[in-house]
């Protein structure tokens, strides 16, 4: 969407941010990383692997125990653990799908899975980008199919903050209370509910809109100053425009975009929690509620991008906080359940993602971005055919 743009005029002073030309829409998009980006990138990556899975892990739990605990999964156990990873990826499907009218389910669900399997291999923020391209490769227009690719991204860190809260409800219901984990939930609640009264507001108000770009200008420049780089320019004016190119959307689908994307996680929970039982962790030594808050914890960490997959981040927050609660005499028992969460939740996702992917592109009608540009014009303003 691209804002009128006034002729100024002396008289009137300077032109109001909220009247400023806004940035015309473009896809989402990273610069190509150098090869010595790449390399100290994947270098990185690899280090945090075998720090993790070579060093720290192996300090406290012996490998043939967990191999022992897992072998011992019985066929329907696994089915079951593969049933859910299948439902979580459906979801996740769900969630894609819902800021885009007219993407099915399975394309959402195709486009998560190929998605997550790139990001989960590459070093670098290429997610977004081949989102869009599948999204245009199947005839939505650019301004939607960027639109999507945002507002997606912004509601699944936004539903990371929500979390704790039904793991409170889980204890309640338990007639328990944590005080750390109200405490954990109360900041959760404060900054969901901060983001998306900020938001709500914003909608309301164009002024208002405008001294948070100015407010954010402001800041980033702070920080680019510390570091003596130049700060990027026109940030008051493209917040603006991310308002009035979100609003309708927003106000349309963003409910139903949220909670779908609760959903989702909450579904990645059910099949952390399963996969722990099956792997030998009983529910009186480690219940419900604590799960589940354990998980959230660990999802609004990993907001900060630290590596393709966490690159063996998680395991270490899931393994340390469940046996901090179950005690050493269940270390192995945690480890294996975590393990075989983290193989559905993101090991598979690579070689399925990528295999998605091959497929999607062969399907694609003259490739991911082909022939369905020339639609555009002949296209719906929110989206393209299902």
């Amino acid at each position: 969407m691209t804002l009128p743009h006034p002729t100024p005029d002396p008289a009137r002073g300077p032109i109001p941010i909220e009247e400023q030309e806004a940035p015309t829409p473009t896809p989402p998009s990273v610069g190509a990383p150098s090869r010595r980006s790449v390399a100290i990138r994947s270098g990185v990556v690899i280090g945090l692997f075998v720090v993790v899975f070579g060093i720290v892990i192996p300090s406290f739990i012996d490998y043939r125990d967990v191999a022992a605990a897992i072998t011992a999964l019985r066929p329907e156990q696994i089915a079951i653990v593969a049933l859910l990873a299948v439902l979580a990826y459906a979801v996740e499907g769900a969630a894609v799908a819902a800021p885009l009218p007219g993407l099915s389910l399975a394309r959402g669900t195709g486009t998560y899975v190929s998605a997550a399997g790139v990001k989960f291999t590459i070093p670098a923020p290429v997610d977004l980008p081949l989102r869009y391209a599948l999204f245009r490769g199947w005839g939505f227009a650019p301004a939607a199919s960027s639109l999507a690719v945002a507002v997606n991204g912004v509601l699944d860190q936004v539903s990371r903050l929500f979390l704790p809260l039904p793991a409170v409800l889980l204890y309640a219901v338990e007639g328990t209370v944590e005080p750390v984990l109200v405490l954990f939930a109360v900041i959760g609640a404060i900054a969901f509910g901060a983001l998306v009264g900020l938001y709500a507001w914003m909608v309301r108000s164009p002024a208002f809109t405008a001294r948070i770009g100015r407010l954010v200008d402001r800041l980033v420049g702070s920080v680019f100053r510390l570091i003596r780089k130049p700060a990027p320019a026109g940030i008051p004016v493209r917040v603006v425009a991310f308002r009035d190119e979100t609003r309708d959307l927003m106000l349309r689908r963003g409910v139903r975009s949220l909670a779908v994307m609760i959903a989702a996680k909450l579904t990645w929970a059910l099949l952390l929690g399963v996969s722990l039982r099956f792997a030998g962790v009983p529910s009186d030594v480690l219940p419900a509620p604590e799960i589940l808050a354990v998980f959230a914890a660990v999802f609004m960490v990993m907001i900060l991008p630290i590596a393709p997959g966490g690159a063996g981040v998680p395991e270490i927050l899931f393994i340390g906080a469940f046996t901090s609660l179950t005690g050493p005499a269940y270390e192995a028992e945690v480890t294996a359940g975590v393990f075989l969460y983290r193989i559905f939740q993101w090991f598979l996702l690579i070689p399925v993602g990528w295999t998605t992917l091959w497929i999607l592109r062969r399907h694609a009608p003259g490739g991911l971005l082909g022939s369905h540009r020339e639609k555009d014009a002949a296209a719906p303003a929110e989206g393209g055919a299902a």
